[in-house]
């Protein structure tokens, strides 16, 4: 009987133990969530194995400890010559229809490492746009649904209107006979490229939207494609550049990949108005922006192999995959997730926690455990 009831004493000082260490990572994790609400994309503390980890001993001689760190969560790393075209991405992923791609082209590295041991470091942010001097995003379809279903005749139908019989609406968005000119109100009934007289002429478009995207910072400047802009002759209100700055369409790079992309050199407008690249865009960004891009693919995803007439093949797409490619000195691209890593101990135990965030949801914050000593 002494026995089963040391066995259970023992047992119950085990779990009380194990108990205290996890709480103690706890509070690890609550002292990086207060570190981080004071930064945004990119900023990191030093790691745990490195002597100056962020770490707490709670200090009255108690046998409790903790140690913590903070990192931008990175993906893995993209599969070596995966691509076409000599296109060599640093960053991969997938993206599902009405999701959103969200990239930081800025680093918050303020003081990271300059806190000393027991402290946690709340300085002002220190933003540092991107300087980039080479920027690629690519979408691509998965090679299994590309391989199987006829890469040549391949063609995005995102609007479902494709015509077996006839051979078209593949990559466009209706009959482009719809998109005529059209006399309206505020043009004095005089025939303008207009086909819904909304005064927007480059919405009015025979091409299947694919990718959206979008280039802000925190001042509300921004840069975007002109959504829909009509694939025939320059418009005077466009300043001659209409043609070209409109949706990309999906292109084979051969060898199994159908994929679509954009880059610096891409034409777009920005809140004013103006027309500029992407490039030009981002060198008239202040230096300590938070420039944040968005990329939103469109649904529903639909192709159509055009190869099998006459009966018509619709393919779902379940995802694209993504690839980015960037030169941006020896900055890094940020993921917008921050990766918190935290250990606690209490006498030989040791519990870990591991939790991603993202910058902007963190809030100055303070969670009690009270636990008898």
């Amino acid at each position: 009987m002494s026995e089963l009831v040391s066995e259970a004493l023992q047992s119950s000082r085990q779990i009380e133990s194990s108990d205290r260490a996890y709480f103690a990572a706890e509070a690890g994790v609550e002292n990086a969530l207060y570190e981080l609400s004071g930064h945004q994309s990119g900023y990191g503390t030093p790691p745990l194995d490195e002597l100056e980890v962020r770490q707490d001993d709670f200090n009255g001689g108690v046998r409790w400890a903790n140690q913590w760190s903070v990192d931008s969560y990175t993906k893995d790393g993209c599969l070596e010559n995966d691509w076409q075209n000599g296109f060599s991405p640093t960053l991969c992923g997938k993206l599902k229809a009405g999701q959103k791609l969200q990239l930081s082209l800025f680093n918050d590295v303020a003081n990271p490492n300059n806190v000393d041991v027991n402290q946690v470091g709340v300085s002002d942010a220190a933003i540092e746009r991107l300087n980039l001097n080479q920027l690629e995003i690519k979408f691509r379809l998965p090679k299994n649904v590309v391989s199987n279903s006829g890469l040549n005749e391949l063609q995005i139908d995102n609007d479902e209107d494709y015509n077996k019989m006839t051979g078209e609406g593949a990559n466009e968005d209706g009959d482009a006979g719809t998109y005529g000119t059209n006399p309206c109100d505020y043009s004095g009934n005089v025939e303008v490229d207009d086909n819904d007289c909304d005064q927007r002429e480059d919405e009015d478009s025979p091409e299947d939207p694919v990718i959206i995207w979008r280039v802000a910072d925190e001042t509300g400047r921004s840069f975007q494609p002109l959504r829909g802009c009509k694939g025939d002759d320059p418009h005077p209100d466009h300043n001659a550049e209409n043609a070209g700055l409109c949706e990309k369409n999906f292109a084979n790079e051969g060898d199994g990949e159908l994929s679509v992309g954009l880059n610096l050199s891409d034409r777009g407008w920005t809140a004013d108005g103006t027309i500029q690249t992407f490039q030009e865009f981002i060198d008239d960004t202040a230096l300590n922006s938070t420039l944040q891009m968005e990329l939103l693919l469109v649904a529903p995803m639909v192709a159509i192999n055009t190869q099998d007439p006459p009966e018509e093949r619709q393919i779902a797409i379940p995802y694209y995959e993504y690839g980015i490619a960037y030169d941006a000195g020896f900055s890094e691209i940020p993921d917008p997730f921050f990766t918190i890593r935290s250990e606690g101990y209490f006498r030989d135990f040791k519990q870990s926690i591991t939790t991603r965030v993202l910058p902007g949801q963190t809030t100055r914050l303070l969670d009690l455990t009270i636990i008898q000593q």
